[in-house]
C-alpha cells in the first residue's frame, strides 16, 4: 500500500500547493544510523546546516527557483535530524516509509532518541507525500512481524528507493565499509557509489544504468554502541572540494565523476527552473499553461473527450501535465528565437558580400566611406549576434526542452490510462548528459507520485478514447501535417537553391565564352551596369548556398524524415486499435500504449542525440 498525504492546491494543473509549481527539484535522499550520541546532535546539526547552505551557493541560483526536496523515512536519529533542519531551511519533504505506519511504529525503540515517535509524527504531517513500500516478493505483514530477515528487506527496498530517486545522497554513518548489514546505512551508501548489484531486487537493465549512480556526501558519525574515541565527527571532500581539488587517488574517480554528472545535471535544471519561474511569475502564466494543456488534448471533433482528459490530468497527473506544458512553452519560444537568429546570420551575411564587392571597385569618396560603415556595422551585428546565441544557448535549450516535454506528453497519457510501469524504464541508457538530464529529472519526479497501483483495474473506456484519439490519433494528424509541411519547405528551397546555382554557372559560363570569342557583351546590359554583372553572379551562388546551409541548419529534410517515421509508428498503432475497450480488453491496451510510448520515446531520444552532433546551433 502507498499513500499520497493530502495536499491543498490553488490551481489543481500547477499543483502550486506541492510547493514545486512545475519546476524540476533537486532530490537529496538520507540515510544514517539511528542511535546518535547526543552529545554530537548539536555538532551534527551544524554540519548538515552548512551542506545545505553550501548546496546552494555551490550550485543553486540566489532566485530560488529550484525547490529541494528531502527523501527521508523518518527513522529516529539520522533521519529526523537531516529532515528537520531541511524543513527549516524551505526544503520539502517526501517520506518513503519501510512497511505500514502502525508497524513502522514499532520499531522506535523507548529511550533510544527524546521523542522520537513524536518528532516523526510531526515531521510525517509536514511531508508532501509519503511512499509506503510494497512488500518485497515473500513478505507479508506477518512475516515481517515474526521474521527480523524478511523485516530488514524492506529497510533496503526503501533505501533503494531512495538511492534511485535522489540527486545526492547525505549520509551521516560511522564509515564503517564491511558492515554491509540488509538495509543498512553502509549497505546503502554502497548502492549509491556502485548501483544496484546483479542479483538484486532491481532489473538488470537498472543494474547496467550509470544514472543510478549518483553523488554522495558522508558526515562521519559516531554511534551510541562505537568504543569512545573510536570514531570523531568529520565531514569527507565533496562537492567542489572533489572536483576543484588535485590530482585525485584511485579510490575518489568515481566520487569526482558522480559530481561532475551531477554539475551537468543541475546546470540544466536551474536553467530550466529559471525560465519556468519567469513564465509561472508572470501575468499571463497560468493561462499559458491552460492553453499548453488544451493543445495537448487538442481534438475540435472530440470536446468532451478532451475536457475530460483535463479533468484526469489534473487529478492524476497534476505535476506532469504543468511541467511538460511549460517546457512546451519553453521550447517553442527558444525554438522561434533559434530561427529568428539563424534567419538574420544569413541575412547579414548576405548583405556583407556586396558591400565588400563594391569596396574592392569603387573610387574613394563619401558613398565609398558610407558604404565601408555599413559594411562595419553589418560584420559588428552578425558578430554581437553570434556571441548572443552562444551565450543564450537557443537551439540547446530548444532541444533539451522539446525532449523534455515529450517524454512529460508520454507521461501524462501513461497516467491517464492508469499504466503503473516506471517511464524512465524505458528511456535509452546511453545518452549524452542532455538527455540524461531528461531521463534523471523523471526519475526525480516519480518520486512525488503517490504510487498508487492501478494496473489490477480495468481500464475505463473514456480513458481508452482519449488515449486513442487524443494521443495516438492527435499525434498522428499532427505529424502527418508538420511532416508535409517541413517537406514542401525543404524542396521549396532545394529548389531556389538549384535554380539559383544554375544562373550562376550559367552567367559564368557566358562571360568565359565572349571574352574568349571575343565579343564585347559590356554594352548590352543596360543602366551602364556591366560592373556590377560579377557581384550580381557571386551573390547568386551566395545565395544558393545560403539558402541550402540555411535549410541544412533548420534540419527541414531531416525533420520531414523523422516526422515521417513518427506518422508511420502512430498510423499503425491507431490501425490495430479498435474504438472500444471493449474489443480489446484493458491489459492489451495497456501493453499497447506502453510499446506506443516505448517507442515514441526512442525515437524522440535519437532524433535529439543527431541534431546535437550536427552543427546545428549558431556558433
Amino acid at each position: 500500500m502507498m499513500t499520497a498525504w493530502p495536499m491543498a492546491s490553488s490551481h489543481p494543473a500547477l499543483g502550486i500547493g506541492s510547493g514545486l509549481q512545475g519546476r524540476l527539484p533537486l532530490i537529496i535522499g538520507v540515510t544514517g544510523h539511528r542511535d546518535l550520541r547526543d552529545e554530537y546532535i548539536g555538532e551534527l546539526e551544524r554540519r548538515v546546516g552548512v551542506v545545505f547552505d553550501r548546496i546552494a551557493s555551490d550550485y543553486l541560483t540566489a532566485d530560488g527557483a529550484t525547490p529541494i526536496v528531502v527523501l527521508s523515512a523518518l527513522a529516529e536519529g539520522a533521519d529526523q535530524l537531516v529532515a528537520r533542519i531541511a524543513l527549516d531551511r524551505g526544503a520539502l519533504l517526501v517520506a518513503p516509509l519501510p512497511m505500514p505506519i502502525a508497524e513502522y511504529r514499532k520499531d522506535y525503540q523507548p529511550g533510544s532518541m527524546p521523542d522520537a515517535e513524536g518528532e516523526f509524527d510531526r515531521l510525517l504531517a509536514r511531508a508532501i507525500v509519503i511512499r509506503e513500500m510494497p512488500f518485497v516478493d515473500g513478505n507479508t505483514i506477518e512475516t515481517i512481524r515474526t521474521d527480523p530477515a524478511r523485516r530488514a528487506l524492506q529497510y533496503r527496498e526503501t533505501g533503494i528507493f531512495i538511492v534511485r530517486h535522489c540527486q545526492i545522497l547525505l549520509s551521516l554513518w560511522d564509515g564503517d565499509e564491511c558492515d554491509l548489514r540488509t538495509g543498512g546505512s553502509a549497505e546503502t551508501v554502497r548502492l549509491q557509489r556502485d548501483g544496484a548489484p546483479l542479483g538484486s531486487a532491481e532489473s538488470v537493465r537498472a543494474c547496467i544504468d550509470g544514472a543510478k549512480i549518483g553523488a554522495l556526501i558522508t558526515i562521519v558519525t559516531p554511534r551510541r554502541q562505537s568504543p569512545p574515541g573510536s570514531v570523531t565527527i568529520a565531514s569527507r571532500p565533496w562537492g567542489r572540494a572533489l572536483t576543484e581539488g588535485g590530482r585525485p587517488t584511485l579510490t575518489l574517480e568515481r566520487d569526482i565523476e558522480a559530481w561532475r554528472t551531477f554539475e551537468k545535471w543541475i546546470q540544466l535544471t536551474t536553467s530550466f527552473n529559471a525560465d519556468a519561474k519567469r513564465i509561472l511569475l508572470s501575468t499571463e502564466g497560468v493561462t499559458k499553461i491552460d492553453q499548453s494543456l488544451v493543445r495537448l488534448f487538442d481534438a475540435h471533433s472530440a470536446p468532451a473527450l478532451a475536457a475530460s482528459a483535463r479533468v484526469y490530468t489534473s487529478t492524476d497527473a497534476p505535476l506532469w501535465g504543468t511541467i511538460y506544458a511549460v517546457a512546451d512553452i519553453l521550447a517553442q519560444k527558444y525554438r522561434k528565437r533559434f530561427k529568428r537568429v539563424w534567419a538574420w546570420l544569413f541575412a547579414f551575411g548576405f548583405l556583407v558580400v556586396p558591400t565588400m564587392s563594391y569596396l574592392m571597385y569603387a573610387p574613394p569618396g563619401k558613398i565609398y566611406a558610407l558604404v565601408g560603415l555599413c559594411s562595419g556595422l553589418l560584420i559588428m551585428c552578425s558578430t554581437g549576434l553570434y556571441w548572443y546565441a552562444r551565450w543564450r544557448q537557443f537551439q540547446q535549450k530548444f532541444l533539451d526542452y522539446r525532449a523534455l516535454s515529450e517524454a512529460m506528453r508520454i507521461a501524462v497519457f501513461w497516467k491517464i490510462a492508469r499504466i503503473d510501469r516506471s517511464i524512465t524504464e524505458i528511456y535509452p541508457i546511453c545518452q549524452s548528459p542532455e538527455l540524461s538530464w531528461v531521463k534523471t529529472s523523471l526519475i526525480s519526479l516519480e518520486c512525488l507520485d503517490s504510487g498508487k497501483a492501478f494496473s489490477f483495474e480495468p481500464l475505463e473506456d473514456i480513458r481508452y478514447r482519449i488515449c486513442r484519439s487524443l494521443w495516438v490519433d492527435g499525434q498522428l494528424q499532427y505529424f502527418t501535417r508538420r511532416g508535409k509541411s517541413h517537406e514542401r519547405t525543404a524542396t521549396r528551397r532545394n529548389r531556389w537553391s538549384v535554380a539559383s546555382f544554375a544562373l550562376m554557372v550559367f552567367g559564368t559560363v557566358v562571360i568565359v565564352f565572349a571574352d574568349y570569342f571575343d565579343f564585347d557583351w559590356r554594352p548590352l546590359v543596360p543602366f551602364n551596369g556591366a560592373r556590377f554583372v560579377p557581384t550580381a553572379i557571386l551573390l547568386l551562388g551566395i545565395f544558393a548556398a545560403t539558402l541550402k546551409a540555411h535549410a541544412e541548419q533548420l534540419g527541414r529534410t531531416a525533420q520531414a524524415l523523422q516526422y515521417d517515421r513518427m506518422r508511420s509508428l502512430f498510423e499503425r498503432t491507431l490501425r490495430i486499435l479498435p474504438s472500444s475497450i471493449d474489443q480489446l480488453g484493458s491489459k492489451a491496451a495497456r501493453e499497447v500504449f506502453t510499446e506506443l510510448g516505448r517507442e515514441a520515446m526512442h525515437e524522440t531520444a535519437s532524433w535529439t542525440s543527431i541534431f546535437r552532433l550536427r552543427p546545428l546551433r549558431p556558433l
